[in-house]
């Protein structure tokens, strides 16, 4: 079985690895920048750590190098479940209309 850990990682892939995952969590700011602009007043704080966390992330994936950034990947997915799970608690994306 492959494992992340002992797969090769050539230095051409984790650079458009790295830039795609910048790019995306840039996106995921923009829309959230665009949510908090466009809803009514009282906005969900949640929302606000959301913002702050993305642009700490895309910093983080700016600043580090690319030998460390095969160890980080692994951890990026429990990381994504944990966030979109966060995201949807505070934008009321869980709520099942049917209670």
């Amino acid at each position: 079985m492959l494992s992340l850990y002992k797969f090769k990682w050539d230095e051409p892939f984790l650079k458009w690895l790295k830039k795609f995952m910048v790019w995306y969590t840039l996106l995921l700011s923009g829309l959230i920048t665009i949510s908090i602009t466009i809803v009514t007043p009282p906005v969900p704080s949640g929302l606000y750590l959301i913002f702050s966390s993305a642009i700490g992330i895309t910093l983080l994936f700016l600043i580090i190098p690319l030998q460390w950034f095969e160890k980080i990947l692994p951890l990026t997915i429990p990381g994504y479940i944990a966030f979109i799970h966060f995201f949807m608690t505070y934008t009321g994306g869980v709520g099942s209309p049917y209670h």
